[in-house]
């Protein structure tokens, strides 16, 4: 049977946080929620980027019409938000691992079901239509995002010293 475009987009999503997942298994722990500093500029920890790829996604995909249990923490990892002070309250990395999952699976299991036409619909959201003006491209940018995002968190692993291309 020949696969669906959606299909293919599910697939893409899902080779992407495979290899995000390996990266994030890179950090060591001492440095999960450590913001580092490079030449005078604080930067994302880990945690904080890998709850902001798990914010994205849920939001995202939310806008096309995914259903998602609601996780109103997350909004504390939308853009500009800070990104060190917070710590007390995060969940535990193995929690937000698994929330993180959840999300990638419903989305997965969501796009699957779109068809041709639907990834063509306009994207509700227009102010968002700087970055995606359709649904399918909407779903490119979740892959797009993640992969800049994942390249903070390989940054970081390496920092640690972890092997990493």
């Amino acid at each position: 049977m020949k696969r669906t475009e959606a299909e293919g987009i599910s697939e893409m999503l899902d080779y992407t946080r495979k290899l995000t997942k390996w990266y994030i298994s890179k950090v060591p722990d001492e440095l999960l929620t450590k913001s580092l500093n490079i030449e005078g500029h604080e930067m994302n920890s880990a945690y904080w980027l890998i709850a902001h790829l798990s914010w994205a996604q849920y939001n995202i995909s939310r806008s096309i019409g995914a259903s998602h249990e609601r996780q109103e923490w997350l909004s504390e990892f939308k853009i500009s938000s800070p990104h060190i002070g917070h710590q007390d309250h995060w969940p535990p990395l193995d929690e937000l691992l698994v929330i993180m999952s959840t999300i990638h699976q419903a989305t997965l299991g969501f796009v699957k079901t779109l068809s041709s036409e639907t990834l063509d619909e306009i994207h509700p959201n227009e102010a968002a239509h700087y970055i995606f003006k359709t649904k399918r491209q909407a779903l490119y940018h979740i892959n797009r995002h993640e992969g800049y995002h994942m390249g903070q968190i390989g940054l970081i692993a390496k920092v640690g010293g972890a092997t990493t291309a």
